[in-house]
């Protein structure tokens, strides 16, 4: 393209090539490049609909395919030998696929690794290629609202598939609260209120209340008003409150007596039986984790289920 734009014998040949396969070209590369894109497309629809495989067809439509990728900015073979050996997929996904491969040779959260000057411009022309407008450069990128919504949108993805449960429970962790607020303000690009006030306006709302109702129905039983729900789960607040402050195994964090008491009022409140003496809980946990690993094999423990702590149940 730079060729055609300040060597005027080249553009006087390169229009008459094309203008000779069928396609009018403008006379001057001013009045051309601003269209050039579609036009050289239209040139390349307008050959395949009328060629043969001969081999001087095939030079005309490497020559018109790489003049339509140069001017695209994407990757094609410097050569038409080289041309001949590259696999079309290759050829059709091969921006997105330099991307790709980039970011796997450089993982890290993306503000970080766009740093990076290759990195940047393939990302670029990858979004380009799909349709989307982006800043000129990383800099205009980093300030601008898209950047910030994906990142807060994404940090709040990230934690939120670590933390499950309702969002009433989970947002009570201060940092799944600072998480999603950011999140909300990006999108919004007002302030979020505090969590208190997020919590009462749920449950102030009755028509909000009744949705969250009827999407449990039939699952577990729910009291008849938000109040009265939040005044139940006080025992289970109180304990996850307590448990993301004391993290490791169940065992031996409960060995600490604020724990256990925390803990037994939390299985009392959830309609679980449980033993009033720590040790004996302890003894009866252990052999049923040993026999369950030995019969199952070691299962993964969800982080939710690490927060609440096995849900062991013991029958008097």
């Amino acid at each position: 393209m730079q060729l055609l734009s300040s060597e005027e014998e080249g553009w006087r040949l390169f229009r008459a090539f094309v203008e000779a396969i069928g396609t009018h070209l403008p006379a001057t590369f001013k009045e051309w490049e601003p269209e050039a894109a579609e036009l050289l497309a239209g040139a390349q629809a307008g050959w395949r609909s009328s060629s043969r495989w001969g081999a001087p067809r095939r030079v005309e439509v490497f020559a018109l395919r790489q003049a339509l990728a140069e001017v695209r900015g994407e990757p094609f073979p410097a050569t038409y030998d080289e041309w001949l050996r590259t696999p079309s997929s290759r050829l059709r996904n091969g921006q997105t696929n330099s991307w790709k491969l980039w970011r796997r040779r450089h993982p890290g959260p993306l503000a970080e690794v766009l740093k990076d000057r290759e990195g940047w411009e393939l990302y670029v022309k990858k979004l380009q290629s799909s349709g989307s407008q982006v800043p000129e450069s990383y800099e205009e990128w980093m300030d601008s609202p898209q950047r910030r919504r994906q990142e807060a949108t994404m940090n709040w993805a990230l934690w939120r598939r670590k933390n499950r449960g309702p969002m009433l429970e989970v947002l009570q962790d201060p940092e799944g609260w600072k998480l999603y607020s950011a999140m909300k303000q990006a999108i919004s690009g007002t302030p979020c209120e505090q969590f208190e006030d997020w919590q009462n306006s749920v449950g102030s709302d009755p028509l909000g209340w009744r949705l969250y109702r009827a999407a449990f129905a039939g699952q577990k039983a729910l009291p008849e008003t938000y109040a009265e729900y939040i005044e139940g789960r006080q025992p289970t607040i109180a304990w996850l409150a307590w448990r993301r402050q004391h993290p490791g195994p169940l065992v031996s964090v409960l060995a600490d007596d604020g724990g256990w008491a925390l803990y037994r009022d939390h299985m009392l409140a959830t309609g679980k039986t449980i033993p009033q003496d720590f040790e004996e809980w302890a003894e009866t946990h252990r052999a049923a984790t040993t026999n369950g690993n030995s019969r199952r094999g070691k299962r993964t423990v969800s982080p939710r289920e690490e927060a609440m702590g096995a849900q062991q149940v013991i029958v008097q």
